[in-house]
């Protein structure tokens, strides 16, 4: 076969017979010049004679090593989730040596041990954990405190002003402080807080009459809540917690007092309620034969 016939078939899109005959250099040479004289593209020409590249070779991907499987069962849940159940369980009346050979035929392996119990786990780990100072996130904006305005500045007696940046920024530190000391959750902490300022300023407003008529409906309005039998364990356990605050900072406590902060029925609703959390825990401790 001719070198133009073979350049003819790759320009077709086929290939030269395999096997034929080999073609002296001076003769490809010559037919190349005729295929540029002809007009033909010099590109398929070169790749009519170029020798075949060996396709290659395809390799499979390697294979994922096969899987190890075991009898030992195992479990889907976090070991939060697990000591939440476990807690759950406990308080039904179950018998903790029971759960812990059932969740031990699931697989499940147990947190390292640190004396606490299965409650006091769940509840470390739950939504109520005390939160550290810097948790804590107040939101001020409209909720400014006041302080009295400077003698020179007063045009008459009892005349307050908002605190200035530094004044704002060293409460801000002091009350979270005073609320990590009582062990509160970081969202009801900075809610309480909030609740506090906001009831505090429309008892700052009232005279001595509207105050006293403001406590007593406060009082009704936690009697409507938990019971008129609960109120007076409410407001008890609710001071009780107010002097770790007081102990913690006796000024700004001190201040509290003395603005009312502490007045509202839905503030002491939660203090109550933090109280009583805080009696849970102490009782988690007397069941491991230690104080919180």
């Amino acid at each position: 076969m001719s070198v133009i016939a073979q350049a003819d078939i790759a320009a077709a899109g086929g290939r030269p017979e395999p096997g034929g005959p080999s073609i002296a250099p001076v003769s490809v040479a010559s037919a190349r010049a005729a295929w540029l004289a002809a007009g033909h593209d010099v590109a398929r020409f070169d790749a009519a004679l170029a020798p075949p590249v060996a396709p290659k070779p395809i390799v499979d991907a390697p294979k994922p090593a096969a899987p190890v499987f075991s009898n030992k069962p195992t479990s889907n849940l976090s070991a939060a989730q697990m000591e939440t159940a476990k807690a759950a369980l406990i308080a039904s009346g179950a018998d903790p040596a029971a759960i812990d050979a059932a969740l031990a035929a699931e697989g499940y392996i147990a947190p390292a041990q640190t004396g606490r119990t299965a409650e006091e786990t769940a509840m470390d780990a739950s939504a109520f954990r005390a939160a550290a100072p810097s948790e804590f996130n107040i939101d001020l904006r409209g909720r400014v405190p006041t302080v009295p305005l400077e003698k020179a500045l007063a045009t008459k007696p009892g005349q307050q002003r908002e605190m200035n940046a530094a004044e704002l920024v060293r409460f801000n530190a002091d009350v979270r402080g005073a609320l990590a000391s009582m062990s509160l959750p970081a969202s009801i902490g900075s809610s309480l807080i909030e609740c506090a300022l906001d009831d505090s300023r429309v008892y700052g407003a009232l005279d001595d009459v509207g105050k006293a008529q403001y406590d007593k409906q406060q009082r009704y309005a936690l009697g409507q809540q938990l019971g008129a039998d609960r109120v007076e364990d409410a407001i008890s356990n609710s001071k009780a917690l107010l002097s770790i605050f007081a102990d913690a900072n006796p000024k700004l406590a001190a201040d509290f007092h003395a603005r009312g902060f502490w007045n509202s029925s839905r503030v002491v609703l939660q203090l109550n309620a933090q109280a009583e959390r805080m009696f849970a825990r102490a009782d988690m401790a007397a069941k491991r034969g230690r104080t919180a």
